[in-house]
């Protein structure tokens, strides 16, 4: 069993392997097509087969904007993931790494760079921290950095005053208004 990355140098792999099978760790190989050889013999005859494959061990690049604030649950974010050897085969954004939902990808379906939008479900007020990641045809994933939100829907509110006209205590209506006759 042999390789080669595309027009290079024969590396030999293994040699009389007595197996049907065999296992190889590409995974520290450079991104690129090889070609990997295959010469069988039975003591009377010799069989030669080859076979390209692409290699892709690098993950994709991924990120996005948006928002860090905001007073309502309505929010948009925008990214970009790209890869430089594999199709991006779709991004996901999450609040906590472990529940993941898909993006809607904007442009570039299914090629090498790509733009995605995604409009979080939120429900309540609170701090909230968002990542998004990217999955290419090998498999590969890339990890945005958090993006930290605050949502605060509640308007402000003014803690409870007296007012007071001498000895008179003052009180507002329903609207809000105090009147003096």
């Amino acid at each position: 069993v042999s390789y080669q990355k595309k027009d290079g140098k024969w590396i030999t792999l293994a040699e009389n392997i007595a197996d049907n099978t065999y296992q190889w760790d590409a995974s520290k190989l450079v991104n690129g097509e090889y070609i990997i050889k295959i010469i069988s013999s039975d003591g009377m005859s010799v069989s030669e087969e080859a076979l390209n494959i692409f290699i892709d061990n690098i993950a994709p690049r991924v990120s996005f904007s948006g928002p860090s604030s905001a007073n309502t649950f309505k929010l948009a974010f925008n990214g970009e993931a790209s890869d430089d050897f594999s199709r991006i085969q779709y991004v996901e954004y999450s609040f906590d790494n472990t529940n993941w939902y898909k993006t809607s990808i904007t442009k570039g379906y299914q090629t090498r760079n790509v733009n995605f939008s995604f409009r979080p479900r939120f429900s309540q007020d609170g701090d909230y921290k968002i990542m998004t990641r990217a999955t290419d045809g090998a498999g590969n994933i890339a990890y945005s950095e958090p993006k930290n939100i605050t949502i605060d829907t509640t308007p402000p509110r003014i803690g409870s005053i007296l007012i007071t006209s001498g000895a008179l205590a003052l009180f507002p209506d329903q609207t809000g208004a105090i009147k003096l006759f």
